[in-house]
C-alpha cells in the first residue's frame, strides 16, 4: 500500500551521497512568541500606524495598511527556511558552519512549552564539547524529532 500523506521535510540525496533536509521553521520558540505579541502590540503596530498616517492621513485606508504592514513585518521576522546537509561518516552542515561527526556526541531536540502552548515547539541540537548548538529553527516537536532520526540515520554512525 502507497503512503497518501506526504513528507513535512524536503530530503534531497545529492551527487556526492550527502543528504539535504529543508523544512519550514520559526526564529522563536514558545517562549519568545509570547514576547512577539508585546512587540506586536508596543512596538510594530503603533510603528506601522504612523507609517502609515504620513502615507494616508489618518483614513480607514491608513488603518487597514498599518494592520496589513505590521503583519507582514511579523510574518517576516518569524518565518524561515532551514536547511541542514548531512554528510555520511563525515558531519553536518548547517546556517554556513559546519560540525564533524567525531566530535558530536549526543543529536536530539529541545522541547519547549508555555501555559498558553501545551504542544509547544522544538528544535534540533547537538552536543559538542559541552556546548548544546542549536542546529535548526523552532518547528513542530514531531517535525524537530522526526529531523533529529534523519540525520542519526544518515549519518551512517551509531546513536543513543
Amino acid at each position: 500500500m502507497d503512503n497518501s500523506f506526504k513528507r513535512a521535510y524536503e530530503k534531497d540525496v545529492r551527487a556526492d551521497g550527502s543528504v539535504e533536509l529543508r523544512f519550514k521553521s520559526s526564529r522563536w520558540g514558545s517562549h519568545k512568541a509570547q514576547l512577539a505579541g508585546l512587540a506586536f502590540g508596543f512596538i510594530i503596530f503603533p510603528a506601522s500606524c504612523a507609517v502609515a498616517y504620513r502615507v494616508f492621513g489618518l483614513t480607514w485606508l491608513g488603518l487597514v495598511a498599518s494592520v496589513i504592514l505590521s503583519v507582514a513585518v511579523m510574518i517576516f521576522l518569524s518565518r524561515s527556511k532551514t536547511t541542514i546537509v548531512v554528510k555520511p561518516k563525515d558531519g553536518v552542515l548547517f546556517n554556513s558552519k559546519s560540525i564533524p561527526f567525531s566530535d558530536i556526541k549526543y543529536i536530539g531536540t529541545n522541547h519547549e512549552t508555555t501555559s498558553r502552548d501545551a504542544k509547544g515547539s522544538a528544535y534540533v541540537f547537538v552536543e559538542s564539547f559541552g556546548n548544546s548548538i542549536r542546529i535548526s529553527g523552532h518547528t513542530t516537536p514531531e517535525l524537530a524529532d522526526a529531523i533529529a532520526g534523519e540525520i542519526k540515520a544518515t549519518s551512517g554512525s551509531s546513536w543513543k
